[in-house]
This record gives structure tokens, sequence and C-alpha cells, in this order.
């Protein structure tokens, strides 16, 4: 009879420490896998964009359109909250963009990759939101601060503007990154949840259609009035 015999297998090279999982890997590895995807990078930018363009829509026309205003709308003017109005847009770009973090791993399959070198799920998922979370949090926030002064900015054109030292702007400003950054991880949670970017995708923002009443959802009560 004849013997099958199976390669041995080759020893490991002296000197080279086993490699182990850890979470330090792990985030690098969901960091390297966020900005690698072409349609992060596209939804990310689109999210900016409509954060800092629509921001300086609202500014630009309001400036101008101000002679017009009634008494009341004069009094309840609110210069922080009209240079920040490209949120009620951006937040759906950012949720999307939470969604397909985890919902693009599972329609393509790279899930089981993932889950194969990291056998478990909460260091993966805990690694997910960090990056998500730090990246989206920190993009948002230029973006937010960049929505301010481009819509003082314009503001200033006709003495409407404020400075970023105004009562309730810093705290707005940093709010607006805040609130996108809490509705991209409720997405990430959808996208974890569903596995499905069609079912996990945020409708379009139920704050208000007016955006004079979008603030009272998420910036201080004080700077509606």
């Amino acid at each position: 009879m004849s013997a099958v015999l199976s390669p041995a297998a080759a020893p490991a090279p002296a000197g080279v420490p086993a490699l182990k999982v850890t979470q330090g890997r792990v985030l690098l590895s969901e960091f390297t896998k966020f900005r690698s995807l072409r349609s992060t990078m596209w939804t990310l930018l689109a999210a900016v964009v409509l954060m800092i363009g629509i921001g300086a829509l609202f500014s630009a026309v309001t400036a101008s359109q101000y002679h017009t205003f009634s008494a009341a709308d004069r009094a309840s003017f609110n210069p922080v909250t009209t240079s920040l109005n490209g949120v009620i847009f951006a937040v759906v770009a950012f949720g999307v963009l939470g969604v397909l973090l985890m919902s693009g791993e599972y329609s393509t399959g790279m899930i089981r990759s993932s889950l194969t070198a990291v056998p478990r799920r909460l260091p993966v998922l805990w690694g997910k939101l960090a990056v998500f979370a730090g990246t989206i949090f920190s993009v948002s926030l230029v973006a937010s601060f960049i929505s301010f002064f481009l819509g003082q900015a314009l503001l200033s054109s006709h003495h409407l503007g404020v400075s970023i030292t105004a009562h309730d702007a810093l705290r707005s400003v940093i709010g607006a990154a805040l609130y996108v950054t809490v509705a991209g991880l409720i997405g990430v949670a959808l996208g974890a949840l569903l596995r499905n970017t069609a079912a996990g995708s945020p409708p379009s923002p139920q704050c208000s259609s007016s955006s004079r009443r979008w603030p009272g959802c998420c910036l201080p009560r004080s700077a509606t009035t």
C-alpha cells in the first residue's frame, strides 16, 4: 500500500513574532477600509458640500431679503441658525454613510473576511464605531466652522453677522457637528441590524420644513429666540 504524504508546514521565520489581534490593529484595519472605499469618500464629500453650500445659500438669500422681513420675522431672526441651515440636508448624507459602512460589507461578503480575521464581533463593531465617529466628527466640525464663518461673512454685508464669541454661537457650531455625528452612528446601527442599504437609509429630516424651526431640534433653545 502506498501512503499519502501531506506536505509539512513551513516553519515560521526565526525572530518574527506572531501577530495578535488587538483593538489597535482592528482600528487600523477599519480605518484602511473606510478611506479606501470610493463611495465613502464621495458620500463624505457630498455631505460637506451640502453642509457648507446650503448654509451659504440660506445666508446669502436672507441677507438680500432681510429688508422685506416683517417685524416678527426680524425679531425671531438668528444669524447663527441661518448659517448652519446646511445641517438639515447634510445629516441625510451622513446617515447614509453610516448605513453604507456596515451594509456594504454584508452586500459584498467582506464581512466574512473581517470576522475570519477577528472572530469576535464586538471588537469589529467598536472599531467601526470609533473610526466612523472620529472621522465624521472631525470633518463635520471643520465644515461647521466654515459654514458659520462663511455665512456670517455674507450676512455682514448687510450688517447682520455676529462673531463666534456671540451668545451660544460656539455651542451651536459644535452642537451641529455632534448632531450629524450621532445621526451617522444611528445609521451604522441600522446598517448592522438590517444589513441592507436601502432598508437602513434614513428618510428626509423630519425636524421641520421651516428653516426657522429646525434649531429647536438640535440647537440650544436660547439660539432660536
